[in-house]
């Protein structure tokens, strides 16, 4: 199976994605060990400052919120799957979350900018 890159930003991340057998049931929580994992829980703790920093009303917050949280719970559900279809669609609906966080994030550092310069705005 081909390995999905996931390109952030500063963040470069490869997934090969291996055919569990239909039969294997996990008892751990393996998504934890991965470091894509690891890394969109790093993402979330970089969005914190700049979702605080935007007021509750803009438009770009709760898409920020909602889109950074998604990342790792794709994962953590792709991971769970037994076939490789399954466990793509998640990885590459993270991999979409992801992509929409870096556009919010780099919208929200905008407003942000534009409201410092106007206070009243």
């Amino acid at each position: 199976m081909k390995p999905v890159n996931l390109n952030l930003t500063r963040i470069r991340i490869r997934i090969r994605i291996l055919n569990p057998s239909p039969f294997v049931m996990h008892t751990s929580l393996d998504h934890e060990k991965l470091e894509v994992y690891q890394a969109s829980l790093e993402f979330i703790t970089w969005t914190i400052p700049l979702l605080e920093g935007l007021p509750g009303s803009a438009s770009v917050r709760n898409q920020l919120d909602r889109a950074s949280t998604s990342v790792p719970l794709n994962i953590a559900e792709g991971n769970g799957k037994f076939t490789s279809p399954d466990r793509c669609r998640f990885f590459y609906n993270a991999r979409g979350s992801a992509l929409e966080s870096a556009a919010c994030r780099r919208d929200g550092r905008q407003e942000i900018r534009q409201r410092g310069r106007n206070p009243s705005g």
